[in-house]
Protein backbone atom coordinates (compact mmCIF):
# COMPACT_ATOMS: atom_id res chain seq x y z
CA UNK A 1 0.00 0.00 0.00
CA UNK A 2 2.49 2.39 0.98
CA UNK A 3 5.18 1.52 -2.29
CA UNK A 4 1.65 2.29 -4.85
CA UNK A 5 0.65 5.53 -3.00
CA UNK A 6 4.17 6.61 -3.33
CA UNK A 7 4.24 5.73 -7.05
CA UNK A 8 1.22 7.76 -7.82
CA UNK A 9 2.38 10.82 -5.84
CA UNK A 10 5.83 10.64 -7.96
CA UNK A 11 3.90 9.98 -11.27
CA UNK A 12 1.99 13.00 -10.91
CA UNK A 13 5.11 15.13 -9.56
CA UNK A 14 6.79 13.99 -12.75
CA UNK A 15 4.03 14.31 -15.21
CA UNK A 16 4.44 11.08 -16.96
CA UNK A 17 1.16 10.12 -18.29
CA UNK A 18 1.78 6.44 -19.64
CA UNK A 19 3.71 6.24 -15.80
CA UNK A 20 0.80 7.25 -14.14
CA UNK A 21 -1.82 5.20 -16.11
CA UNK A 22 0.22 2.19 -15.59
CA UNK A 23 0.21 2.86 -11.39
CA UNK A 24 -3.26 3.41 -11.42
CA UNK A 25 -4.25 0.43 -12.79
CA UNK A 26 -2.02 -1.68 -10.87
CA UNK A 27 -3.60 0.41 -7.96
CA UNK A 28 -6.80 -0.63 -9.16
CA UNK A 29 -6.13 -4.54 -9.05
CA UNK A 30 -4.45 -3.96 -5.84
CA UNK A 31 -7.50 -3.13 -4.25
CA UNK A 32 -10.14 -5.57 -6.14
CA UNK A 33 -7.44 -8.36 -5.49
CA UNK A 34 -6.74 -7.27 -1.79
CA UNK A 35 -10.37 -5.95 -0.93
CA UNK A 36 -9.09 -2.73 0.08
CA UNK A 37 -12.49 -0.88 0.82
CA UNK A 38 -11.14 2.15 2.38
CA UNK A 39 -10.15 3.32 -1.02
CA UNK A 40 -11.79 5.09 -3.56
CA UNK A 41 -11.17 2.19 -6.64
CA UNK A 42 -13.84 3.76 -8.70
CA UNK A 43 -12.41 7.33 -8.90
CA UNK A 44 -9.08 5.81 -9.85
CA UNK A 45 -10.74 3.91 -12.91
CA UNK A 46 -12.33 7.42 -13.70
CA UNK A 47 -8.96 9.16 -14.41
CA UNK A 48 -7.74 6.31 -15.60
CA UNK A 49 -10.31 6.10 -18.30
CA UNK A 50 -9.81 9.85 -19.12
CA UNK A 51 -6.43 10.23 -19.11
CA UNK A 52 -6.75 6.74 -21.78
CA UNK A 53 -8.85 8.30 -23.68
CA UNK A 54 -7.37 11.77 -23.62
CA UNK A 55 -4.25 9.89 -25.28
CA UNK A 56 -6.26 7.43 -27.36
CA UNK A 57 -4.70 4.55 -25.21
CA UNK A 58 -6.68 1.53 -26.24
CA UNK A 59 -4.61 -1.03 -23.82
CA UNK A 60 -5.57 1.29 -20.65
CA UNK A 61 -9.35 2.06 -22.52
CA UNK A 62 -9.83 -1.50 -22.85
CA UNK A 63 -8.70 -2.15 -19.43
CA UNK A 64 -10.68 0.24 -18.11
CA UNK A 65 -13.23 -1.44 -18.71
CA UNK A 66 -12.44 -4.97 -17.20
CA UNK A 67 -11.88 -2.77 -14.02
CA UNK A 68 -15.13 -1.26 -13.82
CA UNK A 69 -16.44 -4.82 -14.50
CA UNK A 70 -14.59 -6.41 -11.55
CA UNK A 71 -15.43 -3.17 -9.13
CA UNK A 72 -19.14 -3.99 -10.15
CA UNK A 73 -18.53 -7.80 -8.95
CA UNK A 74 -16.88 -6.89 -5.69
CA UNK A 75 -19.99 -4.93 -5.20
CA UNK A 76 -22.64 -7.59 -5.87
CA UNK A 77 -24.15 -5.91 -9.18
CA UNK A 78 -23.71 -9.72 -11.14
CA UNK A 79 -25.13 -9.18 -14.15
CA UNK A 80 -23.57 -5.77 -15.00
CA UNK A 81 -20.07 -6.99 -13.77
CA UNK A 82 -20.21 -9.90 -16.13
CA UNK A 83 -21.90 -8.00 -19.26
CA UNK A 84 -18.69 -5.48 -18.87
CA UNK A 85 -16.11 -8.37 -18.32
CA UNK A 86 -17.15 -10.27 -21.62
CA UNK A 87 -17.41 -6.69 -23.39
CA UNK A 88 -13.63 -5.98 -22.38
CA UNK A 89 -12.51 -9.06 -22.60
CA UNK A 90 -13.64 -9.24 -25.89
CA UNK A 91 -12.09 -5.76 -26.81
CA UNK A 92 -8.60 -6.79 -24.97
CA UNK A 93 -8.61 -9.88 -27.26
CA UNK A 94 -9.58 -7.44 -30.59
CA UNK A 95 -6.28 -5.48 -29.74
CA UNK A 96 -4.31 -8.38 -29.69
CA UNK A 97 -3.45 -7.96 -25.51
CA UNK A 98 -2.52 -10.91 -23.53
CA UNK A 99 -1.02 -9.11 -20.58
CA UNK A 100 -3.40 -10.67 -17.52
CA UNK A 101 -5.58 -12.38 -19.60
CA UNK A 102 -5.46 -14.89 -17.17
CA UNK A 103 -6.51 -12.72 -13.95
CA UNK A 104 -9.09 -11.41 -16.02
CA UNK A 105 -10.65 -14.78 -17.43
CA UNK A 106 -10.71 -15.81 -13.52
CA UNK A 107 -12.62 -12.88 -12.62
CA UNK A 108 -15.20 -13.29 -15.22
CA UNK A 109 -15.35 -17.34 -14.39
CA UNK A 110 -15.86 -16.30 -10.43
CA UNK A 111 -18.73 -13.96 -11.78
CA UNK A 112 -20.67 -16.44 -13.75
CA UNK A 113 -20.49 -18.64 -10.96
CA UNK A 114 -22.21 -16.76 -8.90
CA UNK A 115 -24.87 -16.47 -11.35
CA UNK A 116 -25.62 -19.81 -11.42
CA UNK A 117 -23.62 -20.42 -14.69
CA UNK A 118 -21.38 -23.06 -13.56
CA UNK A 119 -20.56 -24.86 -16.92
CA UNK A 120 -19.20 -21.34 -18.38
CA UNK A 121 -17.31 -20.23 -15.05
CA UNK A 122 -15.61 -24.19 -15.68
CA UNK A 123 -14.53 -23.07 -18.74
CA UNK A 124 -13.14 -19.76 -18.34
CA UNK A 125 -11.89 -20.96 -15.31
CA UNK A 126 -9.99 -23.73 -16.59
CA UNK A 127 -8.61 -21.67 -19.66
CA UNK A 128 -7.14 -19.00 -17.53
CA UNK A 129 -4.98 -22.22 -16.16
CA UNK A 130 -3.96 -23.20 -19.66
CA UNK A 131 -2.67 -19.75 -20.70
CA UNK A 132 -1.11 -19.54 -17.46
CA UNK A 133 0.66 -22.44 -18.16
CA UNK A 134 1.17 -21.56 -21.53
CA UNK A 135 2.58 -18.15 -20.99
CA UNK A 136 4.45 -17.81 -17.73
CA UNK A 137 1.93 -14.96 -16.59
CA UNK A 138 2.21 -16.66 -13.04
CA UNK A 139 1.79 -13.30 -11.09
CA UNK A 140 -2.05 -14.38 -10.45
CA UNK A 141 -1.68 -18.13 -10.52
CA UNK A 142 -2.87 -18.37 -6.84
CA UNK A 143 -5.59 -16.56 -7.14
CA UNK A 144 -6.67 -18.21 -10.48
CA UNK A 145 -5.96 -21.66 -8.52
CA UNK A 146 -8.60 -20.25 -5.44
CA UNK A 147 -11.31 -19.23 -7.73
CA UNK A 148 -11.06 -22.49 -9.31
CA UNK A 149 -11.32 -24.24 -5.91
CA UNK A 150 -14.11 -22.12 -5.05
CA UNK A 151 -16.21 -23.33 -8.42
CA UNK A 152 -16.07 -26.69 -7.54
CA UNK A 153 -17.76 -26.14 -4.27
CA UNK A 154 -20.23 -23.80 -6.25
CA UNK A 155 -21.44 -26.27 -8.85
CA UNK A 156 -24.65 -28.27 -8.86
CA UNK A 157 -22.65 -31.43 -8.07
CA UNK A 158 -20.24 -29.99 -5.95
CA UNK A 159 -16.68 -31.66 -5.44
CA UNK A 160 -14.95 -31.26 -2.16
CA UNK A 161 -11.61 -33.53 -3.69
CA UNK A 162 -11.22 -31.01 -6.43
CA UNK A 163 -11.24 -27.85 -4.89
CA UNK A 164 -9.30 -29.04 -1.56
CA UNK A 165 -6.62 -29.91 -4.96
CA UNK A 166 -6.27 -26.17 -6.06
CA UNK A 167 -6.56 -24.98 -2.74
CA UNK A 168 -3.46 -27.02 -1.90
CA UNK A 169 -1.57 -26.36 -5.28
CA UNK A 170 -2.45 -22.53 -4.89
CA UNK A 171 -1.33 -22.98 -1.01
CA UNK A 172 2.00 -24.48 -2.47
CA UNK A 173 2.90 -21.90 -4.95
CA UNK A 174 2.53 -19.40 -2.20
CA UNK A 175 4.71 -20.93 -0.03
CA UNK A 176 7.41 -21.44 -2.04
CA UNK A 177 7.39 -17.78 -2.84
CA UNK A 178 7.52 -16.59 0.78
CA UNK A 179 3.83 -14.82 0.11
CA UNK A 180 2.51 -14.16 3.31
CA UNK A 181 -0.65 -12.31 2.56
CA UNK A 182 -1.62 -14.56 -0.19
CA UNK A 183 -1.24 -17.53 2.09
CA UNK A 184 -3.89 -16.27 4.79
CA UNK A 185 -5.80 -15.85 1.75
CA UNK A 186 -6.32 -19.34 0.77
CA UNK A 187 -5.75 -20.53 3.80
CA UNK A 188 -9.07 -19.36 4.69
CA UNK A 189 -11.32 -21.52 2.20
CA UNK A 190 -9.01 -24.63 3.03
CA UNK A 191 -9.51 -24.14 6.84
CA UNK A 192 -13.33 -23.89 5.96
CA UNK A 193 -13.26 -26.90 3.85
CA UNK A 194 -11.85 -28.77 6.44
CA UNK A 195 -13.89 -27.32 9.30
CA UNK A 196 -17.31 -28.29 7.07
CA UNK A 197 -15.97 -31.72 6.93
CA UNK A 198 -15.58 -32.06 10.59
CA UNK A 199 -11.49 -31.74 10.50
CA UNK A 200 -11.56 -28.94 13.34
CA UNK A 201 -7.96 -29.56 14.14
CA UNK A 202 -6.72 -29.45 10.74
CA UNK A 203 -8.59 -26.47 10.07
CA UNK A 204 -7.28 -24.43 13.59
CA UNK A 205 -3.33 -25.91 13.03
CA UNK A 206 -3.40 -24.67 9.12
CA UNK A 207 -4.96 -21.54 9.83
CA UNK A 208 -3.47 -19.91 13.24
CA UNK A 209 0.27 -19.99 12.45
CA UNK A 210 -0.12 -17.74 9.65
CA UNK A 211 -2.31 -15.50 11.70
CA UNK A 212 -0.46 -15.58 13.86
CA UNK A 213 2.36 -14.42 11.65
CA UNK A 214 1.43 -11.08 11.23
CA UNK A 215 2.21 -7.75 13.37
CA UNK A 216 0.07 -5.14 11.46
CA UNK A 217 -3.10 -5.34 8.53
CA UNK A 218 -5.23 -6.41 11.41
CA UNK A 219 -8.00 -3.97 9.63
CA UNK A 220 -7.83 -5.64 6.23
CA UNK A 221 -10.99 -7.82 5.82
CA UNK A 222 -9.20 -11.07 5.28
CA UNK A 223 -7.19 -10.34 8.82
CA UNK A 224 -10.71 -10.17 10.31
CA UNK A 225 -12.73 -13.19 8.60
CA UNK A 226 -9.06 -14.99 9.47
CA UNK A 227 -9.78 -13.99 13.12
CA UNK A 228 -13.48 -15.07 13.55
CA UNK A 229 -12.83 -18.17 11.81
CA UNK A 230 -9.86 -18.91 14.50
CA UNK A 231 -12.23 -17.46 17.28
CA UNK A 232 -15.02 -20.19 16.40
CA UNK A 233 -12.57 -23.06 15.73
CA UNK A 234 -10.98 -22.29 19.16
CA UNK A 235 -14.27 -22.53 20.83
CA UNK A 236 -15.14 -25.77 18.67
CA UNK A 237 -11.72 -27.17 20.26
CA UNK A 238 -12.53 -25.75 23.76
CA UNK A 239 -9.06 -23.78 23.50
CA UNK A 240 -8.42 -20.85 25.83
Amino acid sequence: RESWERALREAREIGHLYSLMHVLSLCVWDCIVWSLDDVDAEAMVDELERLARAQSAAFFIVGAGIQRGALLMENGELESAEQHLNDGMAAYRSIGATLGLPHFLAMLAWASAKLGKHEAARRYVDEAISITETTAQRYFEAGILKFAGEIALMSHSPDANMAESYFQRALGFARERNLKSTQLDLCLPLARLWRDQGNTREAYDLLAPIYNWFTEGFGWVKMKEAKALLDELRADLHLS
